[in-house]
């Protein structure tokens, strides 16, 4: 029996990554490297970038600006978006002329007014629902093609409003009772001894130590029933305080009280 013709082997298929397979890739790109510190101007992957460096890591190219990153990439339409895709904002547009770059990842509502976005924002990137800005320009990374769809993946519901919840019933409770206010010092006058301070002046009380080493009234220490005795003692402090001095209107009655009853009794006496 003749052996027949050889077979072939079949040929290798070749290894070439999908449209999808990359976009996915560059999806996963941009989720690993959401711990990464945000830092304007940093050119470090994993570990200082701004977004356009972050940007640029997930698509695998160099680092680019917002103006420069048109040189590895091509303006699309909205409705071109896919997955892996991004949206510039240049900085003629940006109202702040900082500029700003978003991955594109998928709608999160029907009208496509909603988008999940990966972004690089202070302190670090963040994957969160942003509102569609038409400000911001889609772009495609050179060499991927348009294949698929982008999918819908609805936003979260917002989380609800705590309720204010009263700590007592409104009704139905009894009443907190309120004290009875009372009249006070009408009809009557309070007399001098029941303050607070019990007899003593608002001076001597807030300042005791004031009123502990001040020196007594020389009139009280005068004994002498003489008029000159009194008239030393009434111009004695003021002597030592100086000749322009005054002495006080209270000091100046007591004396001249006093000098007053030593004249009275020399002249009284038999």
């Amino acid at each position: 029996m003749r052996p027949g013709p050889a077979v072939p082997a079949p040929a290798e298929p070749q290894t070439t990554d999908s449209p999808l397979a990359i976009r996915q890739t560059i999806v996963d790109r941009a989720a690993s490297m959401l711990s990464t510190p945000s830092v304007w101007g940093g050119n470090t992957a994993n570990r200082a970038m701004d977004c356009s460096v972050y940007i640029g890591a997930t698509w695998g190219v160099s680092r680019c600006t917002t103006e420069s990153i048109g040189w590895v990439s091509s303006p699309i339409s909205k409705q071109d978006l896919r997955s892996g895709d991004a949206m510039n904002l240049t900085i003629g547009r940006d109202p702040q002329g900082y500029g700003h770059i978003r991955l594109f990842e998928a709608w999160a509502n029907d009208a496509h007014s909603l988008v999940w976005v990966y972004e690089e924002t202070p302190p670090r990137p963040v994957h969160r629902v942003v509102v569609y800005d038409d400000r911001y320009q889609p772009i495609r990374v050179d060499g991927l093609s348009n294949a698929g769809a982008a999918p819908l993946v609805p936003a979260p519901a917002p989380a609800p409003e705590p309720r204010f919840v009263p700590t007592q019933p409104r009704g139905g409770g009894a009443p907190t009772p309120r004290p009875t206010p009372r009249p006070v010092g009408i009809g009557r006058r309070r007399r001098f001894g029941s303050f607070p301070h019990r007899g003593r002046s608002r001076r001597s009380r807030a300042t005791p130590s004031v009123r502990r080493h001040r020196p007594r009234d020389p009139l009280r220490r005068a004994r002498s029933t003489t008029a000159s005795g009194y008239a030393s003692a009434l111009c004695a402090p003021h002597a030592r305080r100086g000749a322009l001095s005054s002495p006080s209107p209270r000091a100046f009655r007591k004396g001249c009280v006093h000098l007053f009853e030593s004249l009275w009794g020399l002249f009284s006496r038999d």
